[in-house]
C-alpha cells in the first residue's frame, strides 16, 4: 500500500481497512452464529478458523482433500511425528521468551522489572510442579512417554533455575 504513494489520511484508511482486530471468541463462533441465525447484528460476522497447535508440524501446503483425509485418519501430513508434550512445547516457549526478555534489559533492569521477571520465573517453576504432578495421571500414555515427558520436565526446570534476574536477589532480601 505505501507503494502506491496515496494520501497520509487515505493511506491510513487502506491499512485500517486490511488490519481490523478481530474478536477471536466471536469470530471463532461465527459459523454456528451464521448456521443457526443466532448473530443478532446487522452485519454478517467474520468467520475465524483456528488452525491448532498441530499447524507447526505441517511442512506443506495440502490440498482440501488431503487435510480432510488427514483429519479423518486416511493419511498422514504431518512431518514430525514424534512430537513433544504440548505442555512442554508450551513451558519451552515461555522459558525462551523469559530469556530473551532479560537479555535485551540485561544493562538497564528497573525495580518493576526485576519484580515482573521474577514472579514470572516464580510462576514458571510452579507450573513446572503442577506439570510433573499430572504425569501420573497420563495414564493412557506409554510409560515411556511419560519418562520423557519428566525428563524434559526435568531439564527445562534445570533451565529456568539457571535464569539470572539481575538485582533479584535484593528483591528477595527486603
Amino acid at each position: 500500500l505505501e507503494s502506491l504513494n496515496l494520501a497520509p489520511v487515505e493511506l491510513k484508511e487502506k491499512i485500517d481497512a486490511v488490519t481490523l482486530k478481530a474478536c477471536l471468541c466471536e469470530d471463532l463462533a461465527a459459523t454456528a452464529s451464521i448456521t443457526c441465525h443466532t448473530n443478532g447484528k446487522a452485519l454478517p460476522p467474520a468467520v475465524a478458523v483456528c488452525p491448532g497447535p498441530n499447524l507447526a508440524y505441517f511442512s506443506k501446503i495440502c490440498s482440501l482433500e488431503e487435510m480432510v483425509g488427514h483429519i479423518y485418519g486416511r493419511t498422514q501430513l504431518l512431518s514430525l511425528l514424534d512430537r513433544p508434550n504440548m505442555f512442554i512445547s508450551e513451558l519451552r516457549l515461555y522459558t525462551d521468551y523469559l530469556k530473551k526478555e532479560i537479555r535485551k534489559k540485561l544493562d538497564s533492569f528497573t525495580v518493576k522489572e526485576q519484580k515482573y521477571f521474577s514472579e514470572f520465573k516464580a510462576n514458571m517453576l510452579d507450573g513446572v510442579a503442577y506439570y510433573k504432578s499430572l504425569i501420573p495421571k497420563l495414564s493412557e500414555e506409554a510409560e515411556q512417554y511419560r519418562e520423557q515427558m519428566h525428563e524434559e520436565l526435568l531439564k527445562l526446570e534445570q533451565e529456568l533455575l539457571d535464569v539470572m534476574i539481575p538485582g533479584a536477589q535484593v528483591l528477595q532480601a527486603v
